[in-house]
């Protein structure tokens, strides 16, 4: 798909109503959708699926994720259809030792706010009819996008519709193509990771230790992260290393059901049990995308994966794009002209993203370390006291709608 005939122009347009097109009904979408709506802004939401909702994976919600979902109203239906997690534990793979272990109510009194863990159909769902069917279109595709000067955008989609906006906001995700029109080229790089995910009932986990924690599980060349999603039931993302480059042009293709399985033959039994309760027929290539210097060209803006995909390892995708739409939806309703509320929305998040982008691809090098000295020093930092100051305070007690928070 193109996207053409892009020209930049001012979107100041004085005291008459101003238009907000999204692109994507994904998270972040619709997390800014809800915000703007509820801050007075007219919005529309345009995506590319007749059912957008996702099935067969989960999302992880730490802190300065879940204290904006409270922030958007919906504290209390999250609650209802999530886990909240107990604590996090870092394990050996192979022996299952405890390396490091947090409470939940550490981390909550220092950050403020709970972690859960949610299936992302159910979030994507909440957020769905917190915005509801008014302003939602599904099954558009877009096809082409024209701005001129002095007039609002034209965004074209397939079957023939239009739609014009003042303001585009490219929220289409991983695979962006509004990501695209602001770079000129699609600048996808391969982690060097591949993952397979799935999802367990609690019934299945018989040898699990701590089933209300998130947990990591560290060897040579390979992770485990898994956590409960609510109803007992346990996500699981299995991370493994793959050297040299990625060269077919899809990210995600079949695999034997139980390939993942004798990729951990060897690996804690408990671990091994969880793996194989949920047969994964598809292997997924982990990409991320470089750090931008501007999220905007002319008439469009991007955010969260579109603005800034980063890698999986400290589950940050889905926490980012809703801090994206709460900063953004903040910015346009406090300033009546648009590029200067853009420009400070990129200011405020590009320093912070970009840290969390650098921190999300080289944490597989931390996890994946083989038995040795190199090991036994990161398992050391890990089980003493202040891991949690040292390593994720300064990503879990970030809150965007703090004052002076940048």
């Amino acid at each position: 798909m193109s996207v053409s005939r892009i020209a930049r122009a001012s979107l100041h347009r004085g005291r008459r109503t101003q238009r907000v097109t999204i692109v994507g009904a994904g998270i972040g979408g619709l997390a800014l959708a809800v915000e703007l709506r509820r801050l007075g802004i007219e919005v529309e939401v345009y995506e590319a699926a007749s059912d957008p909702h996702p099935t067969g994976d989960a999302v992880l919600l730490p802190a300065n994720a879940t204290r904006l979902i409270e922030h958007l109203g919906l504290g209390p239906a999250l609650e209802k259809t999530s886990a909240r997690i107990d604590g996090l534990v870092w394990r050996d793979g192979h022996t299952g030792a405890t390396i490091g272990r947090l409470l939940a109510d550490q981390e909550a009194a220092r950050s403020g706010a709970p972690c859960y863990g949610i299936r992302h159909a159910e979030l994507q769902a909440l957020l769905g009819e917190a915005f509801g069917s008014d302003g939602l279109h599904l099954g558009h595709r877009l096809v082409g996008i024209t701005t001129t000067d002095d007039g609002p955008a034209l965004l074209e989609f397939a079957g023939g519709e239009s739609a014009e906006a003042d303001l585009v906001i490219g929220a289409d995700g991983a695979r962006s193509v509004l990501r695209e029109l602001v770079v000129g080229y699609d600048d996808a790089q391969f982690s060097g990771c591949v993952a397979w995910h799935g999802i367990v009932p609690r019934s299945h986990l018989t040898l699990l230790p701590d089933p209300g924690h998130l947990q990591l599980w560290m060897g040579a060349d390979g992770h485990l992260m898994h956590h409960p999603i609510g109803d007992g039931d346990h996500a699981f993302l299995l991370v493994k290393r793959q050297i040299g480059p990625w060269t077919p042009e899809s990210w995600s293709w079949s695999s034997d059901p139980d390939e993942h399985i004798h990729a951990y033959a060897g690996w804690h039994p408990a671990l091994v049990q969880l793996i194989s309760a949920a047969p994964a027929s598809e292997r997924s290539a982990l990409f991320h995308r470089p750090p931008l210097t501007s999220w905007s060209h002319g008439r469009v803006t991007l955010l969260g994966d579109a603005a800034h995909l980063m890698a999986p390892h400290h589950a940050q995708g889905a926490a980012q794009a809703i801090e994206d739409a709460v900063v953004l939806a903040g910015c346009l309703a406090a300033d009546d002209d648009w590029d200067r509320a853009r420009t400070t929305y990129e200011l405020r998040r590009r320093d912070r993203v970009r840290r969390i982008q650098v921190a999300s691809l080289t944490a597989a090098d931390v996890l994946h370390l083989p038995d040795g000295p190199r090991a036994q020093a990161r398992n050391k930092r890990l089980g003493a006291p202040g891991a949690y100051e040292r390593h994720l305070a300064w990503i879990h007690d970030h809150d965007v709608t703090a004052p002076g928070r940048p």
